[in-house]
């Protein structure tokens, strides 16, 4: 047959192999007889998937647009400023009007967010308008409202 069927112990697993026969192959008397647990070789291509894996789920959701370490904080002025111009393209594309300035409402830190305006049933010309972001301006949310006193029938 050319080959030879032989048993060993190797970390309390019974492992039986092949060997090629010398008679048979005679370049096979050159190499040595080195045998790898079949067990030990797919626990260790599954130890590699799963740190591969790991590594690349923690990379995906830790990579926002900008690092957090590289993300600066607002200054008030700076979060009114931008809540302002959230604000006017929220209401430009509701009512196609950019009536909004940084001064109209006071910018608050609360909770961890900025939060500017509110709803004001007696704003100019009826539109309010309510914003809220992180510190670094990232995850704004905007509110534009319009309020009238006419009755609609």
């Amino acid at each position: 047959m050319g080959w030879k069927r032989w048993q060993t112990r190797h970390l309390s697993h019974n492992i039986w192999a092949l060997e090629p026969d010398p008679a048979f192959f005679p370049l096979a008397q050159s190499c040595q007889r080195s045998i790898i647990p079949v067990t030990m070789v797919i626990r260790r291509a599954l130890i590699l998937l799963v740190a591969l894996a790991c590594s690349c789920a923690q990379t995906r959701s830790a990579s926002p647009a900008m690092p957090h370490e590289l993300r600066t904080v607002l200054s008030a002025e700076q979060a009114a400023t931008l809540a302002a111009k959230l604000a006017n393209d929220e209401c430009e594309r509701l009512y196609k009007r950019r009536p909004f300035v940084p001064e109209q409402y006071e910018v608050r830190f609360a909770d961890g967010l900025y939060h500017w305006g509110h709803l004001d049933v007696g704003a100019p010309a009826g539109l309010s308008a309510e914003v809220w972001f992180k510190p670094d301006g990232s995850d704004p949310h905007v509110n534009v409202w319009f309020s009238t006193d006419a009755v609609q029938r």
